[in-house]
């Protein structure tokens, strides 16, 4: 026996073996999300294509269907899912989960932005007939309901738009 085992001493077996240098450890670099590559887009597309064609075998070949509201909730879920698990295998869960977090919230965003950007145009084509230049300087005092709808002008209104808004800065500022 080696005069190591007899001494209580732990040795290596092994000729020449040794442990392994220690190295110091890096502190963790923060995650950057990176931007989508062409082969991310490409896959992007290629979900929503399967998820379309799938959902309209089932509602419009399979089932009698849900409606419109019922068919693009669903293939939106299944776009959701297969884009996970296509990105899950070339990237990771993180990854995934990052990618997919980011396609909700810019439909979000969109689903948000499409009707606004309606109101207010409706509001604009609708309205800028009635623009004039004394429309902000003046109020509707002494208008009445048979006359015309450009008799009276805005400026009550964007008092009170002004106030409101001031109001809700004093209170919420501090």
């Amino acid at each position: 026996m080696s005069a190591g085992l007899e001494t209580g001493a732990s040795t290596l077996v092994g000729s020449g073996d040794r442990p392994p240098p220690v190295r110091p450890s890096r502190p963790p670099q923060p995650r950057r999300p990176r931007e989508f590559t062409q082969t991310d887009v490409g896959m992007l597309l290629a979900c929503v294509a399967s998820a379309l064609c799938l959902n309209w075998l089932i509602f419009a070949r399979l089932t009698d269907g849900a409606g419109w509201f019922g068919f693009l909730l669903c293939t939106y879920v299944t776009f959701l899912v297969f884009f996970f698990v296509s990105t899950m295998d070339r990237l990771g869960r993180l990854a995934a989960a990052d990618r997919v977090a980011t396609v909700v919230v810019l439909t979000g965003g969109v689903v948000l932005l499409v009707p606004l950007v309606l109101l207010v145009g409706y509001v604009v084509v609708r309205g800028i007939s009635a623009l004039r230049l004394g429309f902000f300087v003046s109020d509707q005092s002494g208008v009445t309901p048979v006359m015309d709808a450009t008799a009276g002008g805005g400026a009550h209104a964007v008092l009170g738009t002004i106030e409101q808004v001031g109001l809700a800065v004093l209170w919420s500022l501090p």
